[in-house]
């Protein structure tokens, strides 16, 4: 692994979370660094009561795993968790269905992890720019708005995207709208509904 420093914000982070988590959380970074940020970028790994968050990327190291840290303490919060206890009796479909609501319901929870990024300025322009890269990284663009075995995932980063950018959408929008017209408009569309609809996040903050 290798030695990258924090910032003190992080750092505060990480105790935040040592004081709740009922054991020791660590984080250990890789030594990737592909130039985008993606939330698959970092894993956990639980032994013996102890708790390593393993950055492998470190394009954005204070990003990545203060994105992990807040999640954390959203959990710890009591942020509702996602328990899987149906089955369609097809292994296959279990998997891809499990992977589609945990995207959705991460979206969800970024709402609250990108506002305490920012609030704690750990988004930055150059950030905003590594978190798009990471799009073009993921899937391909759309060909005229033809459905293929990507949509549904685009339409699930594009919402992701809304709520990353926040009040700076404007500066990728056009981007966006280039790479993804049908995806992106769909994805406005459903954000919109979720931001009026009741929601769980607003009850919930990790805010000291």
């Amino acid at each position: 692994m290798s030695k990258v420093e924090v910032n003190d914000t992080v750092k505060s982070l990480l105790e935040e979370v040592n004081a709740s988590f009922p054991g020791e959380v660590r984080i250990g970074f890789g030594e990737e660094q592909a130039g985008f940020v993606r939330h698959d970028q970092a894993q956990q790994f639980v032994e013996e009561g102890k708790m390593l968050i393993k950055v492998n990327d470190i394009t954005a190291p204070n990003y990545t795993a203060s994105h992990e840290l807040i999640h954390m303490l959203m959990i710890l919060k009591g942020f509702p968790q996602l328990y899987f206890q149906l089955s369609t009796g097809e292994k296959d479909t279990d998997n891809q269905l499990m992977f589609l609501i945990t995207e959705l319901y991460d979206v969800i929870a970024h709402e609250v992890v990108v506002k305490e990024q920012r609030r704690h300025y750990l988004i930055d322009d150059e950030v905003e720019e590594a978190f798009f890269k990471g799009i073009e990284d993921a899937v391909e663009a759309e060909d005229a708005g033809k459905v293929d075995g990507f949509s549904t995932i685009r339409l699930i980063m594009m919402m992701d995207a809304i709520t990353f950018y926040g009040n700076g959408l404007a500066n990728f929008e056009t981007r966006l709208v280039d790479a993804f017209p049908t995806t992106y408009q769909a994805a406005k569309k459903l954000c919109k509904n979720l931001t009026n609809g009741p929601s769980v996040i607003r009850l919930i903050s990790v805010e000291k």
